[in-house]
């Protein structure tokens, strides 16, 4: 270490003066442990002083070196490692060269030594100058890793489980360490894949053993299908096929099969006759696997006969086909004989047996055979009449005929009697076929064959030709009329049908045209034709349903379709109408029924050159003018006014009823609505400011669906007129000085809203006497000043402030929100029934009437005088009447809310000011009566006065958190009670917390003299006064004020 400053103590005289010693001592040098001499050094005194020094020692002691052992670890049943350490503390610039011994290191951990921290030690370090300090350091023996890998296994289904075996890997067991426990696997018998699992396999604690698992397999059982044995017939289908299962395990049945083995064979209906493997297959089994035993399916000869048909032939001709007919069971699969039958030799007319000849079937069947005849009839000849013809109406020519068909060599000379000739026509019969018959003829060794001729009846030539018709376009046409010439007709006969004409309806000549007339089938008809002539219809036009027109501040008219034209036929009113013609209305305005004119009319249309007009002029009471559907405002003239209508495109200005909506652009400058006519509007929407002059009405809207807004910041101020909304209307800002605005609608302000005289009225009815059903709908986004009438109803929400500076607020039936509360100075809130969303702070002016406030209400000036005499007020957070404020409660019944005022407040109820009942209607309160005007959920302060009706006797008592104005059991009406409470008005107007009871009596017996049951009423009235001071009861002033109530 460095030296220690080197001290020293004077003696003897010691120094004087403020004198101080000079230099300073020093020492032997040396820095080994030792001791070495202090000299006197440097150090001296002045010339003033002889100075004698006595040295001393300085002592060298041995530093201290720290041996830390270091750390380590190895795995359980390895050796150790080369234990090791550090040394510190070495000073100046010594090393571990100085040390004479090394420190060596020690640990009792070996390499059986279980898993856990062994410290490690040093010892038997040596230095000069030093000492040694040992801190031990730990030789962690950590688990060693070792992994088990389970090894396959597998069993045939029904079998039992082999041995579970593994074997151990990673760094393998060490000490004669063994694993104990058994591997175990997943539970089952099916065939499958089963984990084997750890199970209850482990190693000690000296090894982290990692498990890989492995599968035990259940192969499937072997189930032996055998086919059954069968026979058949060949051509037969094949018998059932069938077989049976065995080798089932445990206690299986065919039950098991998840699908029945099916069998097959190779034979079909048409195999020849032999024997046919019988196989199965498609076996299906949870846990088996299938050996398939084939069967024999034996085909056997099928048995037929066969039948030889009877033949016959004519003499002379060829031999027919010998055939025959197969029974039996019938030849099958397409099969068929070989070989042919033959006959006895012989050409004569007989019988000739029919023989088997080579006829056979194949070796699948087994054949009998059954023979027949051959029977040779003699010969025919055929008679064949001639065709012949001649014109219907004429006599029948000759009939002939000719014979064939004779044998060998013969003619018509063997015949023994020649054929005669017949026909049914005669001179009437019609056109057409008619057959010509012979009979009669004989001849030997033949019989005889008649074949019809045909004698032909044709058609008579005539010549037919029309005669000229005409007719008025429109009518029915007239009879079309002929002459027949040619050969004329015959036998009575006239022609059928009708002559036709080329279509069409239209003035001009049309081909008259053979038509459907016709001659019978026994003429042929030739046709002249000639011709139809149509001349123009007459007709007149009368005017139906309405005229119509948008409006254009103009009286033209147009016609369009509305008129009847009289004498057109149905099918052509689309086709025919009257001309566009321009007439007059008597009226610009919009309207109905009005008087409309037109002349020198025309027709037009695909068909108007078939008809005449007759007369050409219309007029009637038929004009109707609509509204126009959209004003747009230009503004040309730059005088702001709404009336003028060049300000607007078209010159048409929004007036009256004549217009539906309204539009004007951005611009410069206010639009003063001026119209001289009550205006109505479906829509407005404006992107400049509006003001709504005296003496103007407008209408906005007709349903809430009609929506009207002032864009782009533009301001809706009203400062006269009387306007309704009923449709909806959005603007940024709202500002009425005068007039009315009521409606049905919806009114949104996004802007600075004030209402500093008139009247708001968002509302569905009529006012009813002082009550507003108001269930309009507003939305106010930015604060409201009220000074004027504002009524408001359902859906009536202001996003921010809404302050009354003197004007009336009324809620209506529904729900107003005032979410950025209600402040008032002067004027009236009234509650007329519905419910204010918000706060209510009042600093003048009264809130009356009935209904509820949802959030807090104070009354830090003003009145609170509840109920349209008497009625509900309820308070949904906290009531404050502050100093200074006056509440009203009102008598004129029992029943809270219908006889007397009643406040409900869900908060607290801190009271102060003044309490004012009066009577309703000149009721007198029942003696012994608690009528309970204000309920809270607590309570804080009292009424700092109560006035009362002079005759009542009436206190004020709380109970629990309620209060109640309570009558006396019986009336006080004589003198003394008057006394009384003149007295006591006298003394509550003082702090009745300051009265003593001996100046309270000295002041009654001055008054009341010896009345001691006055006296005592008195006293009992004011000790209740003054008790506690406390405020559950509170003293009452005999004299009425001026109430304020809602009307």
């Amino acid at each position: 270490n460095a030296d220690p400053t080197l001290s020293y103590a004077v003696g003897g005289s010691g120094l004087v003066n403020g004198d101080t010693l000079s230099g300073a001592l020093s020492r032997i040098s040396g820095e080994n442990v030792g001791a070495y001499a202090i000299n006197q050094g440097s150090l001296a005194a002045s010339g003033n002083y002889a100075l004698s020094y006595s040295g001393s020692t300085l002592s060298i002691s041995p530093a201290t070196l720290t041996v830390t052992a270091d750390n380590q670890n190895r795995v359980y049943g390895d050796t150790n490692p080369a234990l090791s350490g550090t040394i510190s503390g070495f000073k100046f610039s010594d090393t571990a060269n100085v040390l004479t011994t090394a420190p060596s290191y020690a640990t009792t951990a070996n390499a059986t030594s279980n898993v856990g921290n062994y410290a490690v030690t040093g010892n038997g370090a040596a230095a000069s100058n030093y000492t040694f300090n040992y801190v031990n350091g730990t030789l962690a023996v950590t688990q060693r890793p070792i992994n088990v890998t389970a090894e396959a296994q597998s069993k045939v289904y029904g079998n039992a489980d082999p041995t579970l075996s593994y074997v151990v890997g990673g760094s393998g067991l060490v000490n004669g360490d063994a694993l104990s426990g058994t591997l175990n696997r997943t539970s089952g018998e099916n065939v499958g894949a089963y984990a084997i699992n750890q199970g209850s396999l482990v190693a000690s604690s000296n090894y982290a053993l990692s498990y890989t698992g492995n599968n035990l397999s259940i192969t499937p059982a072997t189930l032996t299908v055998t086919a059954d044995n069968q026979s058949r017939v060949y051509g037969d289908g094949n018998p059932a096929l069938s077989g049976t299962v065995s080798g089932f395990k445990f206690s299986d049945t065919a039950s098991v099969l998840t699908t029945a083995p099916s069998y097959a064979t190779a034979a079909t209906a048409t195999s020849n006759v032999g024997n046919y493997a019988v196989t199965g297959n498609g076996a299906a089994a949870s846990n088996y696997t299938f050996n398939y035993v084939n069967g024999t399916l034996a085909v056997t000869q099928r048995p037929i006969s066969v039948t030889a048909e009877a033949q016959s032939k004519v003499y002379g001709n060829a031999e027919p086909t010998l055939s025959y007919a197969v029974g039996g069971s019938g030849l099958v699969n397409g099969d068929s004989l070989s070989g042919a039958l033959s006959r006895t030799n012989g050409e004569n007319v007989g019988a000739y047996a029919i023989n088997q000849g080579s006829l056979v079937a194949s070796s699948n069947y087994a054949l009998s055979y059954t023979g027949n005849n051959l029977s040779i009839t003699p010969a025919t000849l055929t008679v064949t009449a001639d065709n012949q013809s001649r014109v219907y109406g004429d006599a029948n020519p000759a009939l002939s005929g000719t014979i064939s068909g004779f044998k060998f060599s013969d003619t018509a000379s063997v015949l023994t009697t020649a054929p005669s000739y017949a026909t049914t026509a005669n001179a009437t019969s019609n056109v057409g076929n008619y057959a010509v018959t012979g009979n009669g003829a004989a001849a030997s060794n033949y019989t005889f064959n008649y074949v019809n001729g045909a004698l032909a009846v044709t058609q008579r030539p005539i010549s037919v030709t029309a005669e000229s018709q005409s007719k008025v376009y429109g009518n029915a046409d007239p009879t079309l009329s002929y002459a027949v010439g040619g050969s004329g007709l015959v036998n009575g006969d006239s022609l059928s049908g009708a002559l036709s004409r080329t279509s069409g309806e239209n003035v001009g000549a049309y081909a008259i045209n053979q038509g459907s007339l016709a001659a019978s089938g026994n003429y042929t008809l030739s046709y002249s034709g000639s011709t139809l002539s149509i001349s123009p219809r007459p007709i007149s036009a009368t005017l139906v349903g309405s005229i119509s027109k948008e409006y254009d501040a103009t009286t033209n008219a147009t016609l369009g379709g509305n008129y009847a034209l009289s004498n057109v036929l149905a099918a052509d009113q689309s086709s025919v109408a009257l001309a566009a013609a321009s007439g007059q209305y008597a009226d610009k305005n919009a309207s109905t029924a009005i008087q409309v004119s037109f002349g020198a009319l025309s027709l037009t249309g695909t068909l108007a050159a078939n008809y005449q007009l007759v007369p050409t002029t219309l007029g009637g009471n038929v004009g109707v003018i609509v509204p126009k559907a959209l004003a747009v405002w230009t503004g040309a003239v730059g005088d702001g006014s709404w009336k003028n209508p060049a300000n607007w495109a078209s010159n048409i200005a929004p007036e009256a009823a004549n217009v539906l909506n309204a539009s004007i652009p951005a611009g410069s400058g206010t639009i003063v609505f001026d119209a001289d006519t009550p205006t109505r509007l479906q829509t407005l929407i404006s992107q400049r400011s509006i003001t709504l002059a005296n003496a103007s009405a407008l209408t906005l809207g007709t349903t809430r669906a009609d929506v009207s807004a002032l864009e782009s910041g533009a301001t809706l101020s009203i400062i006269g007129g009387t306007h309704v909304l009923n449709g909806t209307l959005n603007t940024a800002s709202y500002a009425q000085s005068g007039g009315t605005f009521s409606g049905s609608g919806v009114l949104n302000l996004a802007g600075a809203s004030t209402l500093s005289a008139g009247t708001l009225a968002v509302t569905t009815n009529a006012l009813a006497g002082s009550v507003v059903d108001a269930t309009g709908t507003a939305t106010i986004s930015a604060a409201f000043n009220n000074a004027g009438t504002l009524l408001t109803g359902n859906n009536v929400r202001f996003d921010q402030v809404l302050t009354n500076n003197g004007g009336l607020v009324a809620v209506g039936a529904g729900t107003t929100t005032v979410a950025g509360g209600l402040r008032q100075s002067g004027g009236d809130l009234q509650m007329r029934g519905g419910t204010l969303a918000g706060n209510v702070d009042l600093s003048g002016g009264s809130l009356c009437g009935s209904g509820s406030v949802s959030g807090d209400v104070a009354i830090n000036g003003g009145a609170l005088s509840v109920g349209f005499s008497p009625g509900l007020l309820n308070v949904g957070g906290n009531l404050t009447l502050a100093p200074g404020s006056s509440t009203v409660i009102e008598l004129g019944g029992d029943m809270p809310g219908t006889g007397y005022d009643q406040i409900n407040v869900a908060g607290t109820a801190t009271l102060n000011g003044s309490l004012n009942v009066s009577s309703y209607h000149g009721y007198t309160p029942t003696a012994g009566t608690a009528y309970r005007f204000l309920n809270a959920q607590q309570t804080n302060g009292r009424f700092a006065a109560v006035t009362v009706p002079g005759d009542w006797g009436m206190s004020v008592g709380l109970s629990g958190s309620a209060f109640d104005l309570r009558m006396p059991q019986a009336a006080l009406t004589e003198v003394p009670q008057l006394r009384y409470l003149q007295t006591l008005q006298q003394v509550t107007a003082q702090k009745p917390e300051t009265l003593a009871t001996n100046a309270v009596s000295t002041a009654i017996a001055e008054i009341v003299d010896s009345d001691t049951e006055t006296v005592a009423a008195v006293s009992q009235t004011l000790a209740q006064a003054t008790a506690a001071n406390d405020g559950t009861n509170q003293s009452t002033v005999p004299a009425r004020v001026g109430l304020r109530q809602c009307r």
